[in-house]
């Protein structure tokens, strides 16, 4: 946020990740993917949000959570998710499967290192 510290808008990224309009939910992830770093605490709260978009039946939704955990996941929250990605290596779009495997990559490498 060119070099501005906006501590007040991190709850409502966290907040638009959970709403049903795709745009606003995209958005939500990418403003988390811009505010948080890989060590924030605020990580957690967001584990309960992506676990029920990667269950999810709309591949649209897979997809954006899929594509913002390559930018904001660490340690804790790729324990929590393994399993949930290694699922959708099964799912019927391939796009979905692509993502899943970039994701686990990403697991493999140790979360962003």
């Amino acid at each position: 946020m060119l070099g501005h510290s906006a501590p007040f808008a991190h709850i409502h990224a966290i907040n638009l990740t959970q709403n049903k309009n795709l745009i606003l939910k995209r958005i939500g992830y990418l403003m988390c993917s811009l505010f948080f770093d890989n060590d924030s605490d605020l990580l957690i709260m967001l584990v309960a949000t992506i676990l029920k978009d990667l269950t999810n039946g709309d591949v649209h939704e897979i997809v954006i959570c899929l594509t913002s955990l390559g930018n904001i996941m660490n340690s804790t929250m790729a324990s929590a998710i393994t399993e949930h990605v290694v699922k959708l290596l099964n799912h019927t779009t391939d796009l979905v499967r692509k993502k899943a495997i970039l994701v686990l990559q990403k697991i493999k490498l140790g979360t962003g290192t």
